[in-house]
């Protein structure tokens, strides 16, 4: 005995609905949202799992970008300024631009820029860099470090990296 496809077997719409269900259609349960069961999700909803994940996905890619970017700046940060405490210790020692320049670049890595001064008892050395971040199409993010050293006893006075510093004036001249 067969029956029509639209009606369901006795007893089944009470079962049925006593659950919260609405009645067997042709196509699978009645729900109040669209077509359930056998014949899948309603039609107005095909694909909006998939321009969800599609929206997350941007989202997360985009955040995490945005966190490794600070990292990578404060990191930079940290490196020049450790550069720049490196170089101050060679130039208050007497060590010749050249030298400072290499003792900041060393720590600071390739890239960096390096200006020093001694003068007035101090050597000031400033580095410069700058750091691209993870996402195409933003601009560099410029770090400076600057790190200032007494100069040690016996250590010469005078012009360190192309910067002038007369000795006893106070500060250096040209130091930033």
């Amino acid at each position: 005995m067969t029956r029509p496809p639209d009606r369901a077997a006795p007893g089944e719409d009470a079962a049925r609905e006593a659950v919260g269900r609405g009645p067997v259609g042709r196509r699978g349960l009645v729900a109040r949202g669209g077509l359930v069961g056998r014949g899948g999700p309603a039609r107005r909803d095909a694909g909006g799992v998939t321009a969800e994940l599609a929206l997350g996905l941007v989202a997360v890619v985009v955040a995490l970008s945005a966190v490794l970017s600070v990292g990578r700046a404060v990191e930079a940060q940290v490196r020049v300024v450790d550069a720049a405490t490196a170089g101050a210790r060679a130039a208050a020692r007497g060590a010749s631009p050249a030298d400072v320049a290499a003792a900041a670049g060393a720590v600071a890595g390739p890239g960096a820029g390096t200006s020093s001064a001694v003068g007035g008892g101090r050597a000031v050395v400033v580095v410069r860099a700058r750091v691209e971040l993870l996402l195409p199409g933003t601009p560099s993010l410029p770090v400076v470090g600057r790190s200032t050293a007494a100069v040690e006893v016996g250590a010469g006075e005078g012009a360190v990296g192309g910067v002038a510093g007369a000795a006893g004036d106070g500060p250096p001249s040209g130091a930033p």
